[in-house]
């Protein structure tokens, strides 16, 4: 099993249901007895079964086994959508009925249920497995599917039957049905348009990012983060409160030298995001203009943050390492902490990053540009490395699974810097190591690295010198 410190998969509609969300504390007795006690319907996104899959039901249109049939409970939500199976609620006409909470070690269920899935579906969807223990003693078994971007899936036929057909299956409001061929087909092409469309709204999000960066005369560090399932959420008002409360009140950080988003001014709507930036200098400044930092946060999970990242170099020009690593730190924390908030820790996402010149058009520099060190307080590019005569722009697939926690959201960091720097000619991130660990030596003059020691102590970041 594996342990979130945030929601795993984010549906507005099961959260209402269950009164919380989908993790290990959403998902309890109470809200198991609460279901049955309002005799909820199973409907779209939510599925019942009284005991984990002991046979195939007398009535099965098909010679099916019970890994079968767990197969097709679980493709049939991932084709459909999403959804939650839950192992050991009784129901009755289609409203839960009873909580049968079963003694079967769920360690074990737990694998038994996971060999089932992979051996009867193709591809097998990603789920969570989330056992909840009964007041009464005993389990129950939650299992949370999300959206697949790799449906449709099939259900296998048994093994030894040479031609081992596929079913494939979809829910229909709350029943379940097999898909036809036309549908199949469909589905297929929804797939390969999916990956072209996910493309499209990466770009999309960091060309319009970068566009607002275009109106500043800064060199603006930014990244962003896109959900390849993002949340079917709209902006509104609440939407808009919601994202300013996050951002605001629960969202406290600040990076390993101390610096923060100094994106404190009022929110500010856009199509389908909120905007936060620094406070305007003049009272006829345009509210929305990138300064100090800029933050997109959008209602679909998808995120895109900025930094000057000279600023904080030095009046020489130049970036210096430290400062890319420690200013990426930031912004990549807080896109990913928005995205997993908003989508759940489950999933893939894509991360891009890069430098926006505000003085020259988009993807040029207004000037060459180098990696600098400081020496004996002069600042000088770095020895080994190249000037650059375009911005670099990188783009990382990542499992949200792994960026949870904060460690692993600095591994992720560490990629992206590293991915970064090789355009100057370094090979990697030198302050990270590649599974989140931090360099305390590395980070410039020595009196830092106590700094980097408590700072790494203090968000529980393993460290080494």
């Amino acid at each position: 099993m594996t342990s979130f410190d945030m929601a795993i998969w984010r549906s507005p509609a099961l959260e209402a249901l269950l009164g919380g969300p989908l993790d290990e504390t959403g998902l309890s007795d109470a809200a198991v007895e609460a279901l049955v006690a309002e005799q909820v319907r199973e409907s779209e996104v939510l599925e019942f079964k009284a005991r984990p899959y002991p046979g195939a039901p007398p009535s099965a249109p098909l010679s099916w086994t019970a890994e079968q049939e767990l197969a097709k409970d679980i493709t049939a939500l991932a084709n459909t959508g999403g959804g939650l199976l839950l192992v050991g609620v009784r129901e009755a006409d289609g409203a839960a009925s009873a909580a049968v909470s079963f003694p079967d070690d769920p360690e074990a269920l737990i694998q038994r249920l996971g060999r089932a899935l992979i051996n009867h579906s193709a591809p097998a969807p990603r789920v969570a497995w989330i056992p909840i223990a009964a007041v009464a003693g005993g389990h129950y078994l939650a299992v949370i599917v999300p959206p697949s971007p790799l449906a449709p899936h099939a259900v296998t036929g048994q093994r030894g039957d040479s031609r081992r057909p596929l079913h494939w299956f979809v829910r229909d409001g709350a029943d379940t049905r097999p898909l036809a061929e036309s549908e199949v087909a469909e589905r297929y092409r929804t797939r390969f348009r999916g990956v072209n469309d996910r493309q499209i709204r990466r770009e999309r999000v960091a060309a319009e990012g970068r566009d607002w960066l275009g109106r500043s005369d800064e060199l603006w560090l930014w990244a962003a983060t896109v959900p390849h399932a993002p949340v079917p959420a709209v902006l509104d008002a609440r939407a808009v409160q919601d994202a300013t409360a996050w951002w605001q009140t629960d969202y406290l950080f600040a990076s390993p030298l101390g610096r923060t988003l100094d994106a404190s001014s009022q929110p500010i709507a856009g199509p389908g995001r909120t905007v936060f930036t620094g406070l305007p200098w003049r009272d006829d400044d345009d509210p929305a203009e990138p300064r100090g930092a800029y933050l997109e946060l959008h209602a679909d999970g998808s995120a895109f943050a900025a930094t000057p990242v000279e600023a904080n170099t030095g009046p020489d020009g130049g970036i210096g390492d430290t400062t890319l690593v420690d200013d990426l730190t930031a912004i990549v924390d807080a896109c990913l902490s928005w995205t997993i908030r908003q989508a759940g820790a489950w999933g893939t996402a894509d991360l891009l990053t890069g430098l926006r010149d505000g003085r020259a058009a988009d993807g040029e520099l207004s000037r060459p540009l180098e990696l600098v060190t400081n020496f004996y307080g002069t600042t000088r590019r770095q020895r080994g490395t190249r000037r650059l005569d375009r911005p670099p722009a990188v783009a990382i697939a990542l499992d949200l699974t792994t960026v949870g926690t904060r460690r692993g959201r600095l591994a992720a960091t560490g990629s992206a810097a590293a991915a970064v720097l090789q355009w100057f000619g370094l090979p990697e991130a030198p302050q990270i190591a590649p599974d989140g660990t931090l360099r305390t030596s590395r980070w410039g003059a020595a009196n830092r690295e106590r700094q980097i020691e408590q700072w790494a102590d203090d968000h529980a970041i393993p460290r080494t010198r």
